[in-house]
């Protein structure tokens, strides 16, 4: 089961001022319909920390509500765009589409597009933190087999 305190002391290192660690999480990580990913922007602006832990612990919580069992994957926009361009063009409709959305949402907002939330392969939220219930509700229309019950 998720667990957002050990989500939390992963990001933590990479929170220090002036750092620009990269996330573990690969492009095929996030977009996988066997995890969840959450994309942030903490490589650029330390101060967007706060929303991804509240993101994380939010997301802890829908879990449970939810009864969803998956890994979540954190990545940063500087690690994600970087593996994007080493991909190339030689990457499926599925890839292709989140880099065009992504690269849509970051013209459109910048930073404030972040955190990102990754659910089945897609961008689900983006730009705040959605509450629990929201997250919950989301989380509740995965397919079968992705939940404690399923």
């Amino acid at each position: 089961m998720f667990n957002a305190s050990s989500l939390l002391s992963f990001f933590k290192p990479r929170w220090s001022a002036g750092s620009c660690e990269t996330g573990s999480g690969s492009v095929q990580e996030l977009l996988s319909k066997e995890k969840i990913g959450i994309l942030s922007a903490s490589c650029c602006d330390s101060s967007t920390q706060a929303r991804d832990e509240q993101l994380a612990s939010n997301l802890s919580a829908a879990m449970e509500k939810a009864g969803v069992e998956r890994q979540v994957v954190f990545s940063t926009i500087t690690a994600t765009r970087q593996q994007l361009r080493d991909l190339g063009a030689q990457v499926g409709d599925d890839v292709k589409t989140f880099k065009e959305n992504l690269a849509g949402l970051f013209q459109s907002h910048g930073l404030a597009a972040f955190p990102m939330l990754i659910v089945n392969g897609k961008i689900a939220f983006y730009g705040g933190v959605p509450s629990i219930d929201m997250l919950a509700q989301n989380l509740r229309t995965l397919p079968p087999g992705n939940t404690r019950d399923g």
